[in-house]
């Protein structure tokens, strides 16, 4: 059989909803939210600007914890970090995305085999800071990059370790997330 080349793995995330929880965990996630809310905040603010423009989105934890510590929001450090690389590589898929726009307009711009040069020159530049320097990809990126939004209000990010689920019955699963006391849980 031939080998499938360039297929497509689609991933999905089931929502179902919630039958029962106490008050107090409803709280505890209430809480956690509105403190990630901070984080996911500052970390577009910081992070979402022209300045951080290409940078890897596994620096981006020592950048927001210079200014904002978990212990200043009451927030396991674990969280903290899911939440700060979680908005990074938000970032960078929009930075992605504006790259692939303006490289688009500058082969519109500029075509033909006479402007190669030009197009590849403009096309490096644009991968580093360097094309502020230059007023016609500074100018295609302004206009492309939507900055600093994330149109995400009420979100915890966990990685596997941070979550356990267990099969109680046929329709009935028990989900256990790490909450903000240490090796307490929330059911």
């Amino acid at each position: 059989m031939p080998k499938e080349i360039g297929a497509t793995k689609k991933i999905s995330t089931q929502i179902v909803p919630v039958v029962g929880m106490t008050k107090s965990i409803e709280l505890e996630l209430f809480s956690i939210m509105k403190k990630l809310k901070v984080v996911r905040a500052e970390s577009y603010n910081k992070l979402g600007s022209i300045n951080h423009w290409g940078m890897d989105w596994k620096k981006a934890i020592p950048e927001i914890k210079s200014f904002r510590t978990p212990d200043t929001l009451g927030l396991p450090a674990k969280l903290m970090d899911w939440t700060i690389n979680d908005c990074a590589k938000a970032i960078t898929a929009q930075q992605a995305a504006c790259s692939a726009a303006v490289i688009k307009k500058i082969y519109n711009r500029f075509s033909g085999k006479e402007n190669q040069k030009t197009r590849k020159e403009l096309c490096k530049k644009l991968k580093t800071l360097e094309f502020l320097n230059v007023p016609l990809l500074h100018r295609l990126v302004r206009k492309e990059f939507q900055r600093g939004h994330s149109w995400v209000d009420h979100q915890i990010v966990y990685q596997q370790a941070g979550y356990k689920c267990q099969r109680l019955s046929r329709n009935t699963y028990q989900l256990e997330l790490a909450g903000l006391t240490k090796g307490k849980g929330t059911r």
